[in-house]
């Protein structure tokens, strides 16, 4: 019964992760890259912790204080806002952002700037959701659910999270097709939101709290606007220079005009982007196609001659009948 309680405040962040998911149309992640980022970012709140600890120890008022307002109990405004500004955000988007960093953007999935928010959006919410099992289970009554605390952070906490990070994610996204893209400025600018938000929430005053709902209700937009930018630069966008990779198939050979192969591909010998096999040049280059090497456009596969009736892989009929 325990195991089944400690699952419960994770499911708000697979939801949240199945939410985000959707805004990457035109090449969907891998769903077990998602999945093995939303693990990393989890396993990214041990690091955070030992980085909180650690200045705790060194100035004990930074995190006393903030560990009594997240308990609820009573604390000084300063070493809230100093804790919240110069260890909590620093740490916890620092983690989360190494997590992504140092895995799925060296990956070669990582191939359009959005991925850059689906990845940071992962993380983060593996982030939360582990945090949702210390916060919203008290292992000290047997393990029950504390409910309200579930239904709270569901709504603003797991979604916050993704606010910040998708800040870098941002960064990422960019600084992948334009290396010249400042990607650690985002960071700083994600800490910052961070620490805005945890303290608005930590401050002993209820009038304060309320900001949380202004916070977020500007943040979001600003998220929207995000993804929006980066989708439309995507290379898999329709009239994108690999939108043949991720074309939809047609279903019958003969919905192709007469003469023209069942979706045929064809590999670049420049730059080595899929285009359509009946086209005269590269559609992300502007070289000339050679069509020396063809890929069925279905199943991806390659077909050794572009004559042949049928698909050798998938049996697709290739020319009309």
């Amino acid at each position: 019964m325990q195991w089944l309680a400690i699952l419960i405040p994770i499911l708000p962040g697979i939801f949240w992760l199945w939410v985000f998911y959707q805004a990457d149309r035109f090449e969907p992640e891998p769903p077990h890259l998602i999945l093995a980022t939303f693990g990393l970012g989890a396993l990214a709140i041990f690091p955070a912790w030992l980085l909180e600890r650690l200045a705790g120890w060194v100035y004990p008022p930074f995190l006393g204080d903030v560990d009594a307002a997240a308990a609820g109990g009573p604390a000084q405004v300063l070493p809230i806002f100093l804790g919240c500004f110069l260890i909590v955000g620093p740490a916890e988007e620092l983690c989360k952002f190494l997590a992504v960093r140092l895995y799925i953007y060296r990956h070669k999935e990582f191939d359009e700037p959005l991925d850059g928010i689906i990845y940071a959006a992962s993380a983060a919410l593996g982030f939360a959701s582990f945090e949702n099992v210390l916060y919203v289970i008290d292992f000290n009554n047997g393990g029950t659910v504390q409910w309200e605390t579930l239904l709270a952070r569901s709504l603003m906490a797991l979604p916050g999270h993704v606010i910040f990070s998708a800040t870098w994610g941002y960064g990422l996204g960019r600084q992948k097709f334009r290396p010249g893209y400042p990607a650690w400025a985002p960071l700083f600018i994600a800490a910052a939101l961070h620490g805005t938000y945890d303290f608005l929430l930590m401050v002993p005053e209820p009038k304060v709290r309320v900001l949380c709902l202004v916070f977020m209700a500007v943040m979001v937009p600003v998220l929207v606007k995000q993804i929006r930018t980066l989708r439309a630069e995507s290379p898999f966008r329709p009239g994108g220079p690999r939108s043949a990779e991720v074309a939809p198939f047609p279903p019958r050979a003969a919905e192709r005009p007469p003469g023209v192969a069942a979706g045929l591909l064809t590999l670049c010998g420049g730059c080595g982007v899929l285009s359509r096999w009946e086209d005269p040049v590269c559609a992300a280059c502007g070289l000339p196609l050679d069509k020396a090497i063809i890929h069925c456009g279905r199943c991806r596969q390659d077909i050794p001659h572009a004559d042949d009736p049928f698909c050798p892989c998938c049996g697709t009929p290739i020319w009309p009948v």
